[in-house]
């Protein structure tokens, strides 16, 4: 039996962010039944703080899954549609959940440029790297005459 590495799976950047969004409101929940355990004190911001970790969490799963497609423009595509979901519903419920605006939610705003900015720059660098790989295997086959 051989085994199949999660990087070589082809998952649909949609699937990730919706299994992003879920882990997130999953531990939101979780934090809130905890403080009304009465074990820890949940803060009111708990909701935009698990929305950044998932935006944070997307960009870098969703860079590193992004080696298995050969058609990188059409998974470039859908990874930014999936993103800008993924923002736009997180905010409205972490909005929905905490009552605080996206200003009012400390530095919560920065925090949504700075991952977004950041997830660019995951894929580019995954992109840059994957051309790279390509064109030194390429190179190694002529080199060895195999082309």
């Amino acid at each position: 039996m051989t085994e199949v590495s999660i990087f070589s799976r082809k998952i649909d950047p949609f699937y990730q962010a919706l299994s992003v969004f879920l882990g997130s409101l999953f531990f939101v929940f979780l934090f809130r039944i905890i403080e009304w355990v009465g074990i820890a004190e949940a803060k009111d911001y708990l909701p935009w703080t698990m929305s950044a970790a998932g935006l944070l969490f997307f960009a870098i799963l969703n860079s590193i899954l992004s080696l298995a497609y050969e058609n990188q423009n059409l998974y470039w595509l859908k990874s930014i549609v999936a993103f800008i979901l993924l923002v736009v519903i997180g905010g409205l419920v972490s909005y929905l959940i905490s009552g605080l605006s996206l200003n009012e939610a400390m530095s919560f705003r920065w925090l949504y440029i700075v991952f977004s900015v950041g997830y660019i720059v995951f894929l580019t660098i995954v992109r840059l790297m994957r051309k790279i790989v390509l064109i030194a295997k390429k190179q190694d086959k002529a080199l060895r005459g195999e082309e």
